[in-house]
């Protein structure tokens, strides 16, 4: 199945390349996962008219939306929460069970002293090569 090209939407003129992506028209569905208001915006309009944008991205702020814009457009904007409350009673099971490898999604331990440059500053780097960064606080 061909999924279309990689492109990053943090570069200028992303959903103008959306719309030469997509005949003009713009994308179906846009789920946005960063949480950040410029990610919102870039997900609005880079959607077709009467398409939709789903918001799983938790903001740690108020976004700021053009809503004439989802008006004019007619786009439809669902909040997600994400996860029921009751999927974790039931995932956390599962990995007792040893059902799930999550010890594999581990890719270093840190001592708490390196939590800013062995953690943060490793998993906000897009060139990082790290999943999950796990902390020993002993």
């Amino acid at each position: 199945m061909d999924i279309g090209p990689v492109v990053d939407p943090t570069r200028d003129g992303f959903a103008d390349l959306i719309r030469d992506l997509t005949g003009g028209i713009g994308v179906d569905l846009a789920v946005e996962c960063s949480g950040t208001s410029p990610g919102l915006t870039t997900a609005i309009s880079s959607t077709r008219a009467r398409g939709q944008v789903v918001q799983t991205g938790l903001h740690t702020a108020p976004a700021t939306v053009d809503m004439m814009e989802v008006a004019n457009r007619e786009i439809a904007v669902k909040g997600s929460w994400c996860y029921n409350l009751t999927d974790w009673p039931r995932i956390i099971r599962l990995v007792a069970a040893g059902k799930f490898p999550v010890a594999k999604a581990v890719t270093s331990t840190i001592d708490l002293v390196d939590v800013v440059t062995k953690g943060f500053d490793v998993l906000v780097d897009p060139r990082g090569d790290q999943l999950k960064v796990l902390v020993n606080s002993k």
